[in-house]
């Protein structure tokens, strides 16, 4: 077998996640989408791009560590939050669910970090 055979599943999972990435695109342009299925589309997708933020929170109050997690990871996703806060204030006068979903990532992780370093000491003892 060849480096670049692909197995069939692959290749489906692949064209599967293309399609809809490309019929997301077209749904969501605002020249084919009304204003307001692209404005809920974003309200929807604060609470699912930081839900998975909060079980982890949970879990790391309720064994007071963060396990495996990488602090530099964590600085550059607070850093990368920082800067979408700043450019959404900037640039994007007047979209709030922007603004919240920034806010609320920034919020979750900076507790994330914060934790990092608050358990630090008790994880390397």
């Amino acid at each position: 077998m060849s480096h670049f055979d692909v197995r069939p599943g692959r290749m489906m999972t692949l064209a599967l996640l293309g399609g809809i990435g490309a019929l997301m695109a077209v749904l969501l342009s605002p020249s084919v989408a009304p204003l307001g299925l692209v404005a809920a589309t974003q309200a929807i997708s604060i609470p699912l791009l930081n839900a998975s933020r909060l079980p982890q929170i949970i879990l790391n109050a309720r064994t007071r560590t963060t396990g495996q997690l990488s602090i530099t990871t964590l600085l550059l996703q607070v850093l990368g939050n920082a800067a979408r806060l700043f450019t959404t204030l900037v640039q994007l006068e007047g979209n709030m669910l922007y603004l919240l979903s920034s806010i609320v990532a920034f919020v979750l992780n900076s507790v994330l970090v914060y934790q990092y370093f608050r358990f630090y000491s008790t994880e390397h003892e």
